[in-house]
């Protein structure tokens, strides 16, 4: 908590950047530009009391709007946002606003900012990005669904190749504007189907109505979140959640190398821990990283203790790779070996960064958030 206020307190240079361009799960998913920006220092070290999330959300869209150029957005793009989630940090005074796109009253998918006000009323930072000038593109008539939710379910089973039992088939379809659904497909998918519309936004800065619905098989391999495009019927967006890899380590219940050794554990993610499994940097479902780094973890050697990655002969930094895949089951452990060389060294980097990995899951299941 103490280095999260020194931040605060040395970040004192302006700046706003272009984010990387973010490692989608699919060649055909598009996300919108992202940026990041970061332009305050509080002005009291002492006044950690966060401002009441009311005043904290007014304070968010008068900056995005004052600042839209910046995103490459017109003031306009964030009127009608929805406010997704928002939370208080007790230890920096900071409120973190996350927000959605919204367009004819519907969600535009992947078109997210956040952004962090201190507790003296100034924005400290702004990320993501929105779909500029869309509302202009989309008309309020591209509302109106041309097939029925049941449908588009059935064309999601189709392009996945995965039948429907129509015995066993059922759907609640909604009549409100989202015509949120839920569907019942057994042989389909584990849970109920959940299905809304919303637009999925096209490289040529426009969108597509479509139908938005979370499948998870029953063979448990995966857990999809995509959509259905309304007028195509084909899959314009997929993700999946169930994109954990496999890892040689030591699992949480042995005590040590010598009480049961190393094990291969495959997807071990939680999925409501970590949905976009241990090796997402974005909050977007695709791993940025296929190394042992993460949002929850980075692992890596520091054997002089300096607080600092060791570096490699040549200067970088070496963590062990598990490829597109992220199968780290080739790292063994050697017991006739020393610790220094380089084969424990990298299956201690791996048994570190999964050990650490499962720690944050159960944590966060007591609230640790």
């Amino acid at each position: 908590m103490r280095l999260r206020s020194r931040f605060l307190r040395t970040c004192i240079r302006p700046r706003l950047q272009s984010l990387e361009a973010r490692d989608v799960p699919s060649a055909a998913n598009y996300y919108p530009p992202s940026f990041f920006t970061y332009d305050h220092t509080p002005t009291t070290q002492n006044s950690l009391a966060a401002l009441p999330l009311n005043v904290a959300d007014e304070i968010a869209f008068a900056y995005l709007s004052q600042h839209a150029a910046d995103f490459q957005a017109a003031p306009a793009d964030f009127v009608g946002a929805k406010i997704t989630s928002q939370y208080s940090d007790a230890d920096t005074g900071l409120t973190h606003i996350y927000l959605r796109q919204m367009v004819n009253g519907l969600e535009v998918q992947n078109a997210d900012m956040n952004v962090s006000v201190a507790a003296d009323g100034q924005v400290f930072s702004a990320a993501g990005g929105f779909v500029s000038g869309l509302a202009a593109r989309l008309s309020p008539a591209t509302v109106t669904p041309s097939r029925l939710a049941g449908n588009a379910v059935l064309m999601a089973s189709l392009n996945l190749g995965l039948p429907i039992d129509p015995r066993t088939f059922s759907i609640t379809e909604g009549n409100d504007l989202t015509h949120q659904s839920m569907a019942h497909a057994p042989g389909l998918s584990l849970a109920d189907i959940p299905v809304h519309l919303q637009y999925v936004p096209t490289a040529d800065g426009s969108a597509v109505l479509a139908w938005n619905m979370v499948i998870q098989t029953t063979d448990s391999q995966h857990w999809y979140d995509l959509s259905v495009g309304d007028a195509s019927g084909a899959i314009v967006w997929q993700a999946d959640w169930v994109s954990g890899g496999t890892y040689n380590a030591i699992p949480i219940s042995t005590g040590s190398p010598v009480d049961g050794g190393f094990a291969l554990q495959t997807n071990p993610a939680d999925a409501t821990a970590s949905p976009f499994d241990w090796h997402d940097t974005d909050g977007k479902a695709g791993a940025e990283f296929t190394d042992t780094r993460g949002n929850n973890v980075v692992a890596h050697l520091d054997t002089n203790a300096n607080n600092t990655p060791d570096p490699d002969d040549n200067g970088a930094i070496f963590r062990p790779d598990g490829g597109a895949s992220l199968n780290f089951s080739g790292f063994t452990f050697d017991s006739a070996s020393a610790p220094s060389t380089a084969q424990n060294q990298n299956i201690a980097q791996v048994n570190l960064f999964y050990l650490n990995n499962i720690a944050h899951d159960i944590h966060y299941k007591y609230g640790f958030t």
